[in-house]
This record gives C-alpha cells, structure tokens and sequence, in this order.
C-alpha cells in the first residue's frame, strides 16, 4: 500500500509486493520435515534421504541461539524444546540443503 506524507508538500511511496520472507513451511521440500507444529516441546525431524551429516541449530524469536546440535547419518532426530512458550526458529543443515521452519510452543 501506498504512504502518503503531507507537510506543506506531498509525496507519495511506490508500491511494493513482499512474498516469502524466507521462513520456509514446515514441508518435506527440503528431504526433511518437522513436527508437530505447534508443540508442547516433543520436536521431530525426519529425513526423507539419510543424509550423511545435519546440523540443527535452534534460535528464540530475537535471534539468539539457543541449541545447536550435529548429527551423523540422521534418519529421524527427536528434540526436546524446554525453554517457555513462544516462536523458534530450527535451521536444519545437511552436506547438500540448508532450511530454516519456524516452530510453535504452546
């Protein structure tokens, strides 16, 4: 949508379309999902392809990390979010994909 400034002149801000910002759904388009989303704290991620390393790190809503774990040949990892309700983000990296979901606690 359009700002509009007026102080004894006008002036008028282009528009502009944002799309995704990033955040990618918690889908299997990466080779690996997690759920449930939201959680009570139970976290799993399950790998479509058995990569041969992942990296999980996990960060709070203002960016700081919180958890950072490494993995060899994962199939499924199963994570325990302890921290209190609230938004988090899970970077999940293998030798050939990089995703970042962001997960509900309730």
């Amino acid at each position: 949508f359009p700002v509009t400034i007026s102080n004894n002149c006008i002036d008028t801000s282009a528009c502009v379309s944002i799309g995704n910002i990033g955040i990618e759904n918690n889908e299997l388009t990466h080779g690996f999902y997690i759920y449930p989303n939201p959680t009570l704290g139970a976290l799993n991620i399950s790998f479509n392809n058995q990569p041969q390393w992942a990296r999980v790190v996990i960060t709070n809503s203002i960016g700081q990390e919180i958890g950072s774990y490494r993995y060899a040949n994962p199939q499924n990892v199963d994570l325990n979010l302890i921290q209190p309700a609230g938004i988090y983000y899970v970077e999940v990296i293998t030798e050939n994909k990089t995703a970042v979901f962001k997960v509900v606690k309730e």
